[in-house]
């Protein structure tokens, strides 16, 4: 059972609108790749920082920390494949 707090700060002036399954190839202690079915509708400039707590396959997003001059909505799933 490895757990591996990760930092992620985003700081990005955008509009979007998105709907997509996505591929994301993240490096971390070790190299993972994760899927993300997700749906986003954003409007900002704003400064995001987000604490993500890995748990060995099984990835579960909790946001500490979120600062918005903005509209967002977002709905994750996340699924690890051990490597």
């Amino acid at each position: 059972l490895s757990v591996y707090p990760s930092i992620l700060l985003s700081v990005y002036p955008s509009i979007r609108l998105s709907v997509y399954p996505s591929i994301h190839l993240s490096f971390y202690p070790s190299t993972r790749l994760s899927f993300y079915p997700s749906i986003r509708l954003s409007v900002y400039p704003s400064i995001r920082l987000s604490v993500y707590l890995s748990i060995r396959s099984i990835r579960l997003s909790y946001k500490i920390l979120s600062i918005y001059p903005s509209i967002l909505l977002s709905v994750y799933s996340s699924i690890w494949p051990s490597t």
